[in-house]
């Protein structure tokens, strides 16, 4: 049981490390362009406009693109939690 248990704590860690890895230390270019064009479904893209907000966390990241009018806010993660395309909607 100790072993088990053991082994569970390890691909824990192991799992929040990659995490913390892939959504705050990676570069954020390719994630901030999809967050835009998920915001561009919303509000027109050709209206000037500009990202306001970013946070990252092991869980995912936060952008937040403003307009003259509107704020539009996306989260991005992984499609599986730890593996699979980074992908964004609109909060």
């Amino acid at each position: 049981m100790r072993r088990l248990r053991s082994a569970i704590i390890a691909v824990l860690a192991l799992t929040i490390t990659w995490l913390a890895y892939d959504n705050v230390l990676t570069d954020v270019d390719p994630t901030k362009a999809l967050s835009e064009a998920a915001a561009c479904k919303i509000k027109d893209c050709k209206l000037q406009h500009g990202m306001t907000k970013v946070s990252r966390t092991p869980f995912g990241q936060w952008f937040e693109w403003t307009w003259r009018d509107a704020t539009v806010s996306t989260v991005c993660r992984r499609e599986m939690f730890v593996f699979g395309a980074m992908r964004c909607a609109v909060e």
